[in-house]
């Protein structure tokens, strides 16, 4: 019978006790298999892993070899508590290693426990039931110690939300911002904005969560191309920006291989809808109240009230439809035929005595047949010539060229609805506390009285101030349609057409060689959108730019004939 093959299993719910450190493991288990004869076969370090959130089987690296029992004979571990904190996943292990003929082994390498023989499995059994009381009492007393932290309006654990970091907690008097400030330092952890700038980052986690919330409460961007934009910056992701600030290098897990992490939608919808943004404490994504039924503050905000009720209703109540903003055609969403549908991009490759060649048109998407024809018969529109026309009609002087391009800003209203919102609540909660308590006495009849004066004094001081809607206007940015059109690229123009509301309409060829129309037939008509079309009023929009003479356009013919 050969040597006895073990799987060497350590696990660390953190790496920063020095008497429980991998290391300190490793050299107990070689130390084990030596003193038997036996050889590790392999190891699997869980580390950052905890026994009592995942089992053995869902632990990544023990996982792997527990789909691979053939390979093995045992599994070796420093003590029992580094393998399971559960009976209930001790007895589960134990049915799995005798299940199906396995007759697998478990051998602690500090205790008096081997599943080969009847006391060890009892030991291990008691063992557990202790582990459990441990693992039981070391969570009490961890949520005792969080809601005494946050009844004194201190962090309670955990990492911040993206743009924050701890500090040690502060005093803090009356009319401050709780941002660097002096007041009397104090015992236990509050939070302030992460503007600190790390290596390898180009500006702070402060000034890229504001950015967000900026970019995300204004009229062009959307999630996704903010996330692309940030990519193409190289804006370290939230994991790495943590990881960064813990010394660590980027990318951590094997399945990265130090590349970077990158931005996502959900990433960016987290961080713009977390109560942290406002300063308060949170738990599981709820904003955490103190005994006088408000909010608790932990930390400077970075959104005000009325910023928070636009990303919610933004991010969360309205369900609108996302807009491709990045590396899209040039005229998706803005092209039409017309018979009312969007034009889609085509792209084919042909293969040429001169090599390939790619061509582009722009086709009409009506999928509507008739006695399976097509309902719409609109040839295909070349692309480069269609891109051309409309370049010529935006900056030519007479139509839009000299237009100063405007863009629409908001004039945040005064809105105290959410705060007085907060306030009737909490009196609501202080009101069914008393009607639901038991044994009420005057102690507790003196604090009510007290709470509940504080409340409605501030619900009345909310009530009295002014509210006021808020406002889009427009703002010139002193430049003309012709020069930004000139100076920005396709990506760009497309969002320069699509906040001036444009619909180009192109008029449908039928004829053309190869299913493509002639450039003789082509006819656009570009359509502002309202706001634009007052400042248009008197000047006549025609079907085709008087600029076909242009080099752009001029070019585009020449092509599109030769082709």
């Amino acid at each position: 019978m050969g040597k006895q093959r073990l799987i060497g299993v350590i696990r660390l719910s953190k790496e920063t006790d020095e008497s429980t450190s991998p290391q300190v493991q490793r050299r107990a288990i070689k130390a084990i298999a030596d003193l038997r004869g036996a050889e590790i076969v392999g190891w699997a370090s869980d580390l950052d892993v905890s026994a009592t959130d995942l089992s053995p089987a869902e632990r990544p690296e023990l996982a792997k070899w527990l789909a691979r029992p053939d390979e093995w004979d045992g599994l070796a571990f420093w003590r029992l508590d580094r393998f399971v904190r559960s009976v209930i996943d001790f007895a589960d292990m134990i049915r799995w290693c005798r299940a199906d003929g396995r007759n697998k082994n478990m051998i602690s390498a500090t205790e008096p426990i081997d599943l080969k023989t009847p006391i060890g499995v009892a030991l291990a059994q008691i063992i557990v039931v202790f582990a459990e009381l441990e693992a039981s009492t070391i969570k009490l007393r961890v949520l005792a110690g969080r809601a005494e932290k946050r009844s004194l309006g201190r962090w309670s654990g955990g990492e911040p939300s993206y743009g924050y970091k701890t500090v040690p907690a502060r005093s803090h008097v009356e009319g401050c911002d709780w941002h660097a400030c002096d007041c009397p330092q104090v015992d236990g952890l509050q939070i302030d904005f992460d503007d600190d700038v790390l290596p390898g980052a180009i500006q702070t986690a402060y000034a890229t969560a504001r950015e967000l919330v900026d970019r995300v409460l204004g009229p062009g961007d959307s999630m996704n191309s903010v996330c692309l934009d940030y990519e193409d910056r190289d804006i370290l992701a939230p994991s790495d920006h943590k990881r960064v600030r813990n010394g660590k290098p980027i990318g951590g897990k094997k399945r990265r291989k130090g590349k970077r992490a990158k931005w996502g939608v959900e990433t960016v919808r987290n961080i713009l809808l977390s109560p942290t943004l406002q300063g308060y404490m949170s738990h599981d994504g709820e904003i955490v109240c103190g005994d006088d039924g408000m909010p608790i503050r932990v930390g400077p905000a970075m959104v005000t009230d009325d910023e928070a009720r636009r990303l919610r209703i933004k991010l969360v109540d309205e369900q609108s439809t996302r807009t491709r903003t990045k590396d899209a055609a040039p005229l998706l969403d803005v092209g039409f035929c017309d018979c009312g549908h969007k034009l889609h991009h085509w792209r084919a490759v042909r293969k040429l005595s001169k090599g390939p060649k790619l061509y582009r048109y722009y086709r009409c998407g009506n999928p509507g047949k008739i006695d399976k024809k097509k309902v719409c018969n609109a040839s295909a529109l070349d692309a480069h010539l269609l891109e051309s026309l409309v370049s010529a009609y935006v900056t030519f002087p007479s139509i839009l060229g000299d237009i100063e391009v405007e863009r629409k800003i908001l004039v945040p209203g005064e809105d105290h609805t959410a705060e007085l919102t907060r306030v009737r609540e909490a009196i609501q909660r202080l009101t069914d506390e008393k009607d639901k308590a038991e044994g009420w006495d005057d102690e507790d009849e003196a604090i009510y009285a007290s709470r509940m004066a504080k409340l409605r004094e501030k619900r009345k001081a909310l009530a009295k101030l002014p509210q006021r809607a808020d406002e889009w206007r427009w703002e010139g940015t002193g430049e003309t349609y012709a020069e930004l059109w000139e100076r920005s690229d396709w990506d760009a123009r497309r969002k320069l057409l699509i906040n001036g509301a444009f619909t180009v309409v192109a008029y449908r060829p039928v004829t053309g060689r190869g299913g493509a129309s002639g450039t003789a037939e082509l006819q656009i008509l570009m359509c502002p959108g309202p706001d634009l079309a007052k400042r248009l009023q008197g000047r006549e929009l025609p079907k085709l730019p008087p600029t076909l003479e242009a080099p752009e356009v001029t070019m585009a013919l020449s092509e599109a004939a030769a082709a």
